[in-house]
Order: structure tokens, then C-alpha cells, then sequence
């Protein structure tokens, strides 16, 4: 009793105490032995249990030995302790005992558990799992089964091998016969779908045997591998296409170690088989920057691949040039592991290409000599022609600029014209290819200064010869108003060179560029060829503007004819002629044209001259006689004015200044845009300063009023967009300016 594998304990049937227990009781219930005699052992059950305990006690005293019963032990600690119970009542001395045999069922209870776990899990598998017994006949079949074969609970009981196909039946005959040899017998096996599509089926069979090591018979796993077969059969094809490919395959990991190279990328950088399984890619760069290469060339392929040649190292050292893409080489779980590089061997095309460029680049530099040439031999032919042509001074100093400018690398270009009276020069002309416009050069067009004033024109007079300028130069001197422009431009280099005329001396020649640079001997010779030319185009411009002023002197002598009769219009004239040349500025004219205008306005009254002086200064009111003797100085005006073509436009100011934009006007009664446009702006003019003016007939207006009325008159007697630009000069303050500048008229 003291070492029985159970626990004991011997209790009196009437009072129910302990009267013994073995060690092992002890053990299972953590007391002593000590503190369980004298002791109920019904204080040991678990209180949710003693009913059942009392009742078995009672079924003791009336039948005798109840059968093993299930009951829970409380340990000492606490603890439940799952328990069987076995009792026997003997007689000792005359007293009743009941042996009680206490089974520790805590290692029976968790085999239990983890068969029904495990039975739970064999049923809920999705692959199919049947079990079958020595004989062969179904003991388990699972939800996979069911699903797999279309079969149910029918199959519990039936022989395995009796109820597959005939086709099927053979695979399932060897692997049986196998498992007599090994422990498990595992194969590929042709089956067919519940649905009848056919499919391969992984099939492990293994023994099943008891505690004592005796076969009890067979469980079988049977998994539908025909998805994962197909894709292992697509990726050894591919393994084979990828082994025989003629281009270099090359996967990289993220960390820049090469993790596979196919046969042909081992071939092209002469590395034995694996040789270059486990480098570091970066090593085989032949940069050296070859790490931030790597990572470039990783980065841009993950994103959206990558495709271009890089220069690479063979194992013997030299250098070869491949061209290929890289992609993003994904894991399993879609992130990027890597890149993959496909490429192939360019180095024999790289350096063709390079023979040839260094070739075309030499045709090239050939080419541009004699595209050089012969854009000098052109310019020079194109700028004789201008100057054939002729035209204003200024039309053919600005298309002699621009032309020049076409010609040659300088970024600006600018045209002095020299005047010996004087001892000074004119800056008359500046054209550009900037951007933005260099609005310094600009605002000196016009500007004059005196040989004091500007060192550079001494030496040309003196020295007479281009003259480079490099404006970081500490020794350069210039004028002041010159320094700044240069510098607020970034202009770094100019080259000027004297005009000559048959030896005299009439301007100057100046080209300015932005990047310092020596100037080439070509570009001297080309630009002392234009010189010639540029130096002929000014003197003939002198003599054009000797002939322009004869003619403005004339034009105002026959003005100032009219002025001998009638005092008060004699500055009338010149107002007239500084308020329209205002507003053809404002118009946006021509300069031509501006200056056109503006001279032929003073012979707009020259008609009055056939008016008898007595209508002319009346005072009271005019006949109506005296009205259409007034009107008809229009048609006196117009032809006195007859004969020569430089009168046209005053012509047609004299007959039509006195059109009405509405068409009640006088001679022609002529409307809107039938009106000469140099009439409809001298009326303006006209009309405005005779209002401001005091005449024999009436007081002067205020200029406010006069404007006013001005302005209350477009549409219906002055051009509206003649009455516009009038407004914006009496608007801006402008007028005074026309008033200062007719007071002095150049």
C-alpha cells in the first residue's frame, strides 16, 4: 500500500475518517499524512462535487462497491485535481472500512484534450486527411476529404482502396506497399476533382500505431498541389530561359551584393561559374563614385526602371561599357528586395559611336570656318545693299546694327555718329539680343559727349584703330554715365573701332558682350569690313539731314508767311506743331511719321492767306458770306500746296482739318476713318490751342475748360482714339512739357 503507483486511503464506512492514506495520496493532495488522518476525506472533493460524493457514500453503506467514479481532488493549494475513484468495503476487527483506490488523471485528462485538438484540427484542415484501420476500412474522413472527393459520412466504415477509380487506384496500391519498408511513403498522385477536373495531389502516408508501438493503421495527408506544381514548372522554364539567355542577368540586393548572374553575365565580366554570386556591385563599377552609382541606378529602377549604359570592370581589369535596364525585384510579401539587370555588351558600339562623333565634330569645326566665312562675305554684301537702298539715316543705322549683330557673338551694338564742328559725339543707335531689354544702354541713345568726356574717343581720334576693352581691367577709364551702364548690364568685353570716310573721322563702331573672351583676328577683320560700310552709310546721313533741315527752314518760312498777317496765331503755329507731335508719340507712330506730322501741321491755315485781312479780323459777327470765305482756305491751303510729293501730307491737313469724326465737317464733309488720320490728330490740336488762345473775337479759355470740351467731343467731332491719347497727355502733366518745347522748337 505505502508504494502503490495510486493513491490510497482507507476511511470508516460510519464516520467517514481517514484511518490511512499512502504517500502517494499524500502527494497528489499536498498534505501530510499527518493532516488527512482523523480527517472526512469528503473535505477534500470540490464543494460543487460533495452532493455527489455523500450520495456515493450512501449507495456504499446500502449496495456495496459502486463502479470507478470521475470526481475532482482540491490540493492543498487549491489546485482542481481531476481523480478516479475506486471503492471496496472490508471487514477488519468489526468494523466497516472502505478501501479507496484515488487514480491522478491530470496526464490522462491532457492526452485528451490534445487528441480532441488534434482531432478538431485533422477535421477542419482544408487538405484532405482519411485515416483507415489495419484492415483498411475508413475510421476518419474530414471536411477536406468531403470537399476533395464529393464524399461524406457514407465512407466511415467502407475499404479505402475498394471505392477509388480505377485509374486512381494503382498510386494508392504502390504507396501502400511502400509503407511497408519506410516510415512514410510520400508521391505525386493523377487524381480528379469532386467537380471532375483532374489534378495532381500530394499524398503522404504515415503509420499509425498505439502506446506499445503496434501498428494500428494508416493516415493519410492529401494536399491539391496542381496550382503549385504549374507554377513551379513555369519557374523552371523560366530558371532555364533565364540559364541560356544571351544577355547578362545580374540580381541585386538593396544592400548592393549580387544574389544570382546567369552563365552569360559570368562570360561577359570573366568570372568562373558563381563567381559573381555574393560581390558587392558597387566593385564592379568602373567610376569612382561607384557607390552613389549603385545607389542611383537602384533608386531610379524601383521607382519607375531604369534604362542606360554604365562602365563596368571584368575580372581582369579592363573596361567594357554595358547597356541594359534594371526593374524592382519584389519579395514575396510585394516590397522591393532588390533590382534585376538585363544587359548586354556595348563596348565595340561605344567606341564606334566615339570614332565617329570625334569625327563629325571635326566636319563640324570644318564647317563652321566655312559657315563663318561665308556669313562674313554675306553680311557685308546684305549691308551694301542697306546702304543702296537708302532710306531715313536713322532705318539705316538701325538696319545696319540689327544686321550686324546677326553676324557676329556680340550681345550689343551700338552706332556714334562724330560731329568735327562740335568736338562731339552721339550715341544714334543701339540694338540688342538681350533679355531683359539693357534699359541703361538704351536711355544713353541721344546722349553726346565731348572728347574730355570720354577717354576712348581721344584714342580713337588719335590712335584711329579697334580698341578691345575688358572691363575688369583696373587700368580701363570711361565716362561715368558709360562705367554705369556697362556694370548695371554685366557686360565684361567691348570692341570698338574708329568709321572712317575717305580718311576723316565720322563716328564710332562699338560692339559689347556679356562673357570676357579674347576677340579673334577674324572678327576684327569682319567687323573693320563693316566699319567701311557703316562709315558711308553716317556720311550720307549727314548729307540726308543737311537736306532734311533746308527743307524744314523752307517749310516754316512759307509757314511764317501766314503769320505776317494775322499776330495773334504766330505761336499759335508752334504750339500746333509741338501738341501733334505729342500725340503721335502718344499714338504710338512711326518716328518718320511723327515728324512728318508734326512738321506739315504748321501749313494747316496757310490757305488764310487768300482770306481778306478784314474777315480775318473782324470783330463782331461774320456774314455768312464772310463764313464761306473762311471755309474755302481749306481748298486755297490745299492748292498752294500742290507739286512736290514732300507736301502731300500737309495737303491733305490744309483740306481736311476741318472734317468732323460725325460727318458735318467742311470741304468734303468726310466721316470717321475717311478723314486723313493726320488731319483728325492736328484738329485736336488745332482745336484746343485756338480755344486757349485770344482772338480779336473772343477771350482765351482756361485750359481745364478747354480739355473738357475736348474730351466732350470725341465721337461726335474728334476721333475717339485721338481724344484718348489727348487725354492721357493732359491727364499725365504732360502739357507742360509740349508748352516748354514749343517755346524753344528744334
Amino acid at each position: 500500500m505505502r508504494h502503490a503507483g495510486d493513491g490510497i486511503a482507507v476511511t470508516d464506512l460510519a464516520s467517514g475518517d481517514v484511518v490511512d492514506v499512502n504517500d502517494r495520496l499524500c502527494a497528489i493532495a499536498g498534505y501530510p499524512r499527518e493532516a488527512l488522518l482523523g480527517r472526512p476525506l469528503l473535505q477534500l472533493v470540490a464543494p460543487e462535487e460533495q452532493v455527489d460524493a455523500g450520495a456515493l457514500i450512501a449507495q456504499i453503506r446500502a449496495d456495496g462497491d459502486p463502479p470507478p467514479a470521475r470526481s475532482t481532488l482540491l490540493h492543498m493549494d487549491g489546485t482542481a485535481i481531476p481523480v478516479e475513484v475506486s471503492n471496496a468495503r472490508v471487514r477488519v476487527g468489526g468494523r466497516t472500512l472502505v478501501v479507496r483506490v484515488v487514480r491522478d488523471l491530470r496526464g490522462r485528462v491532457e492526452r485528451e484534450r490534445r487528441l480532441r485538438f488534434d482531432a478538431q484540427v485533422l477535421a477542419s484542415m482544408s487538405d484532405a486527411v482519411v485515416a483507415v484501420d489495419r484492415e483498411g476500412r475508413i475510421i476518419f474522413w474530414n471536411r477536406g476529404a468531403v470537399a476533395l472527393f464529393g464524399l461524406g459520412e457514407e465512407m466511415m466504415g467502407l475499404s479505402f482502396l475498394a471505392v477509388m477509380p480505377p485509374d486512381e487506384l494503382p498510386h494508392f496500391v504502390t504507396l501502400f506497399g511502400r509503407l511497408r519498408a519506410e516510415a512514410v511513403a510520400t508521391a505525386d498522385v493523377p487524381l480528379h476533382h469532386a467537380d471532375g477536373r483532374p489534378i495532381v495531389c500530394h499524398v503522404t502516408l504515415t503509420r499509425m500505431r498505439d502506446q506499445h508501438g503496434r501498428s494500428t493503421g494508416t493516415i493519410g495527408l492529401i494536399r491539391d498541389v496542381t496550382t503549385q506544381r504549374e507554377a513551379e514548372a513555369r519557374l523552371h522554364l523560366f530558371a532555364q530561359m533565364v540559364s541560356s539567355a544571351g544577355e547578362a542577368i545580374l540580381a541585386v540586393g538593396l544592400e548592393g551584393m549580387i544574389a544570382y548572374a546567369n552563365p552569360a553575365a559570368h562570360r561577359m565580366l570573366g568570372y568562373p561559374p558563381e563567381g559573381l554570386v555574393g560581390l558587392h556591385g558597387p566593385s564592379l563599377f568602373a567610376t569612382t563614385s561607384a557607390v552613389e552609382a549603385v545607389r542611383d541606378v537602384t533608386r531610379t529602377a524601383i521607382q519607375s526602371g531604369w534604362h542606360g549604359e554604365v562602365g563596368v570592370r571584368r575580372a581582369d581589369g579592363t573596361c567594357l561599357v554595358m547597356r541594359g535596364t534594371a526593374s524592382a525585384w519584389l519579395s514575396d510579401a510585394g516590397r522591393a528586395a532588390g533590382i534585376v539587370i538585363v544587359a548586354e555588351d556595348a563596348t565595340a558600339e561605344f567606341r564606334a559611336q566615339r570614332a565617329q562623333q570625334a569625327l563629325l565634330a571635326r566636319l563640324s569645326e570644318a564647317n563652321a570656318t566655312v559657315d563663318e566665312r561665308t556669313a562674313e562675305l554675306r553680311a557685308v554684301a546684305e549691308i551694301s545693299g542697306i546702304l543702296v537702298a537708302g532710306g531715313e539715316p536713322e532705318a539705316v543705322f538701325r538696319a545696319l546694327a540689327r544686321r550686324m549683330l546677326e553676324a557676329g557673338t556680340f550681345d550689343v551694338i551700338t552706332v556714334s555718329v562724330f560731329d568735327a564742328a562740335r568736338q562731339e559725339i552721339c550715341l544714334r543707335e543701339v540694338q540688342h539680343r538681350l533679355t531683359p531689354p539693357p534699359y541703361a544702354m538704351l536711355s544713353l541713345r541721344g546722349q553726346t559727349w565731348t572728347r574730355g568726356e570720354m577717354p576712348l574717343l581721344d584714342r580713337m581720334l588719335t590712335e584711329r584703330r579697334p580698341m578691345v576693352v575688358h572691363y575688369g581691367d583696373p587700368t580701363w577709364r570711361a565716362s561715368f554715365l558709360i562705367r554705369e551702364s556697362m556694370l548695371r548690364e554685366g557686360l565684361s568685353l567691348s570692341v570698338s573701332t574708329p568709321l572712317l570716310y575717305h580718311g576723316e573721322f565720322v563716328g564710332m563702331l562699338s560692339l559689347y558682350a556679356r562673357t570676357d573672351r579674347d576677340v579673334q583676328e577674324d572678327e576684327l577683320r569682319l567687323l573693320q569690313a563693316l566699319a567701311d560700310h557703316v562709315a558711308a552709310a553716317i556720311h550720307t546721313a549727314g548729307s540726308l539731314d543737311r537736306i532734311r533741315e533746308m527743307r524744314r527752314d523752307a517749310i516754316f518760312r512759307l509757314a511764317l508767311a501766314c503769320e505776317t498777317r494775322d499776330a495773334d496765331t504766330g505761336t499759335h503755329l508752334r504750339r500746333i506743331q509741338a501738341t501733334t507731335a505729342a500725340l503721335c508719340r502718344e499714338l504710338g507712330l512711326p518716328g518718320a511719321e511723327t515728324e512728318e506730322t508734326a512738321l506739315a501741321s504748321v501749313l494747316h491755315d496757310i490757305g488764310k492767306i487768300a482770306v481778306p485781312e478784314a474777315v480775318l479780323k473782324k470783330k463782331g459777327s461774320l456774314e455768312a458770306e464772310e463764313i464761306e470765305l473762311i471755309r474755302r482756305h481749306t481748298l486755297h491751303g490745299e492748292a498752294m500746296l500742290a507739286g512736290p510729293d514732300f507736301y502731300e501730307t500737309a495737303r491733305r491737313i490744309a483740306r481736311s482739318h476741318h472734317e468732323r469724326w460725325d460727318g458735318d465737317g467742311y470741304p468734303d464733309r468726310f466721316a470717321r476713318l475717311a478723314i486723313p488720320r493726320p488731319a483728325r490728330i492736328v484738329a485736336v490740336a488745332d482745336v484746343f490751342d485756338a480755344l486757349i488762345s485770344r482772338r480779336v473775337y473772343k477771350p482765351a479759355w482756361d485750359q481745364a475748360d478747354a480739355a473738357r470740351e475736348i474730351l466732350e467731343r470725341a465721337g461726335t467731332h474728334f476721333d475717339p482714339e485721338v481724344v484718348a491719347a489727348f487725354e492721357a497727355l493732359w491727364r499725365s502733366g504732360r502739357f507742360g512739357a509740349v508748352e516748354e518745347g514749343a517755346a524753344h522748337p528744334s
